[in-house]
């Protein structure tokens, strides 16, 4: 359980970054780039976790 909240987290808070970010067309590329990030590095999570459940 200790990595499956943080990963969920991850996923859900980097879909909605790179789901926002053409409200802000300043820093757009940033926030889909940092959004694609943490929903990768959120499912890496979530693959870590599985074999300890």
């Amino acid at each position: 359980m200790v990595l499956v909240i943080p990963g969920l987290i991850g996923v859900v808070l980097g879909a909605v970054a790179a789901l926002t970010a053409a409200k802000f067309p300043v820093h757009q590329a940033r926030l889909e780039r940092w959004g694609g990030d943490l929903v990768v590095a959120g499912i890496a999570l979530l693959g870590f976790s599985f074999p300890m459940i």
